[in-house]
């Protein structure tokens, strides 16, 4: 099974947990043997033997369980890392392919119902060893006895195995389900103000979750219909072996003792086994939970960038960025709709504040996510200051990077290079930004006061990117939502002051009354190649 192999890395704990398990399950035995010689003999067992068997007993199901656990969670704990590795390692065009609802399941819903199986494995082990115990004791009572019960459990096995298995296949399909419903309920959450605001939309939208949900009940219906039967056919086995070892004396000549101590055994029997079919339907679905992070996993590593990770930036920007006939194409699923601009051949140097703008659905905020790095081109050459990025260096490259998106994302800390801004400058900007008395940094900690609005959320990324200190800049409508005051301090005073640190900035923007603060202009139209121009008329920074 998938869970064993998540454990046995760590081959020493997984031997000694077995180990432990096997012994505790042995002493049940044991504690067995000595009750069934008292019920069938009337011989006393001694005292310190049965307290000393049933400690055994115990401490090895606690033990193995214990043992079994820490190396699930060590398990658990390297598989969750590795899955935001590898998600942080894949391109961001494939990455948002693949949906955030579907990696938030995995991380969440997939990994829990793993880690929750664990402990079924130690117990697994105990049972599968008490059972043993009591096969090897049946046998020894009778040979011809034996058979018959052999044969009838195992009957009852290969019945439960081939129905188990069609529950299993269901339970794949329910989570499959789980998926969409998922997806559905995260509609609800994002568009909850929308739904507010229009009964009718809302109503469709609770009609599509209700769907999913009630394909989620009717596939769960199905496959726990399937375990029971599963569960049924193994207690229909029971029975049977129970009804065969009472007519033992008439179907192989058994003594009454003998039987006596055989239904006894069947008797004592009936839980593990129990016990043994649902720890197994546990690690199955535990199975099927791992495949799905595992199949998740190696898609993500089929889309994981050449190269290795950039721990810093290489070298920086220290004269000109540079595209040759660089080109962008997305096509939809079906290969028929899709966007793309270019070619574009255009010279970016530092010290200079670029303009893209362009009508809705132009392809801007694509173009700011080509030039950085994060959409590799589909034609074209980008150099910087001569050295041409590929594959390899790609993330090296974006290292050169900070960026202000429509859809940025706040984090509670700030990671500010050694020799950054100091703290009477950040003082300095906050004040500036009206922000000194809503935020506190604290060496790299961010926080708030209170909540921010949309436009002191957008504020405070604006800090954070001059925080990163890179060479290149990117500001995706980062006035939309701002007061008119913060938009001239944004336009008249912030990316002329980058201007003059050296920095290369790039502005995706409406607001075409100041135009005149870029050096140079690039215009995308959908279905039109870009243009290169200088702004109409130059303003001068105040």
């Amino acid at each position: 099974m998938k869970v064993v192999r998540l454990v046995a890395a760590d081959v020493p704990r997984l031997g000694l947990m077995v180990l432990v398990g096997a012994l505790g399950g042995i002493a049940g035995t044991g504690v067995f043997f000595a009750v069934a010689r008292l019920v069938a003999e009337g011989t006393t067992p001694s005292i310190w033997l049965l307290v000393s068997l049933s400690l055994v007993a115990i401490a090895g199901r606690s033990l193995a369980r214990e043992l079994i656990e820490r190396a699930a969670w060590d398990g658990i704990f390297k598989l969750r890392v590795q899955l935001a590795r590898q998600m942080l390692a894949v391109p961001l065009g494939r990455l948002e392919s693949v949906g955030s609802s579907r990696l938030l399941t995995a991380m969440t819903d997939d990994v829990s119902r793993v880690a929750g199986a664990f402990p079924h494995l130690a117990m697994f082990c105990v049972n599968t060893a008490f059972i043993l115990g009591c096969f090897v004791y049946l046998a020894w009572l009778s040979v011809a006895q034996f058979l018959i019960t052999a044969s009838i459990i195992v009957a009852g096995l290969v019945v439960q195995d081939f129905i188990h298995r069609a529950g299993i296949d269901q339970f794949r399909i329910s989570r499959r389900t789980w998926d969409q419903m998922i997806r559905s309920f995260r509609g609800l959450i994002d568009g909850a103000k929308e739904l507010k605001l229009n009964t009718l939309k809302r109503r469709r939208a609770l009609d599509a979750f209700s769907g999913e949900a009630a394909a989620v009940r009717l596939s769960a219906r199905k496959h726990n219909m399937l375990f029971g039967a599963a569960a049924t056919s193994m207690q229909v086995a029971f029975f049977a072996a129970l009804g065969a070892a009472v007519l033992g004396t008439e179907l192989v000549g058994t003594d009454r003792q003998t039987v006596a101590r055989y239904v006894l055994a069947i008797v004592w029997m009936a839980w593990p086994l129990q016990g043994i079919i649902a720890e197994r339907q546990a690690m199955q679905e535990a199975d099927v939970a791992l495949g799905r992070l595992e199949e998740l996993g190696l898609h993500l590593n089929s889309l994981v960038e050449a190269g290795v990770e950039a721990t810093s930036r290489a070298g920086g920007l220290a004269g000109e960025l540079r595209v040759t006939g660089l080109r962008f194409e997305y096509r939809g699923v079906d290969r028929t709709e899709g966007f793309s601009f270019g070619p574009l051949d255009c010279t970016f140097r530092s010290g200079e504040i670029t303009f893209i703008v362009g009508g809705n659905g132009s392809g801007k905020t694509t173009f700011a996510k080509v030039i950085s790095g994060l959409y590799p081109p589909s034609g074209g050459r980008i150099t910087i200051d001569g050295c041409e990025v590929t594959e390899d260096n790609r993330d090296a490259y974006r290292q050169n990077f900070t960026a202000v998106f429509h859809d940025f994302h706040l984090f509670d800390f700030v990671a500010a290079p050694a020799g950054g801004l100091g703290g009477k400058a950040i003082s300095e900007l906050l004040a500036r930004l009206q922000m000194d008395r809503r935020i506190r940094i604290d060496g790299d900690k961010v926080s708030s006061t209170t909540a921010l609005s949309t436009g002191e959320r957008k504020r405070l990324a604006l800090l954070c990117a001059v925080l990163d200190d890179r060479p290149i800049c990117v500001f995706d409508e980062w006035a939309a939502e701002q007061d008119p005051a913060f938009r001239e301090f944004f336009y008249r005073q912030f990316l002329p002051g980058l201007k003059k640190q050296g920095k290369l900035v790039f502005v995706i923007s409406h607001d075409d009354r100041y135009f005149g603060v870029a050096d140079q202009m690039v215009t995308l139209e959908r279905g039109e190649p870009p243009v290169l121009s200088a702004p109409a008329v130059r303003l001068v920074a105040q």
